[in-house]
């Protein structure tokens, strides 16, 4: 059974690029995001996972689906 899960986004990327290691990384992800950006609007991305707490990857995802 599928459950609608509800994201608060809490972290901008933004505020990934104000650390140091990180700034490169978030340079990139922005321009190769540039050509993508206009095929998503309007559209609905979905992630599915197992579960929907508990175990490594549940736990990132709401980051994940934030930072999209």
């Amino acid at each position: 059974m599928a459950f609608r899960v509800e994201v608060n986004a809490r972290n901008q990327l933004s505020d990934f690029a104000m650390v140091a290691d990180l700034a490169a990384a978030v340079q990139t992800m922005q321009l190769d995001a540039g050509p993508v950006l206009p095929m998503l609007r309007e559209r609905t991305i979905w992630m599915v996972n197992s579960t929907p707490q508990g175990g490594g990857v549940a736990e990132m995802l709401p980051t994940m689906i934030g930072l999209l």
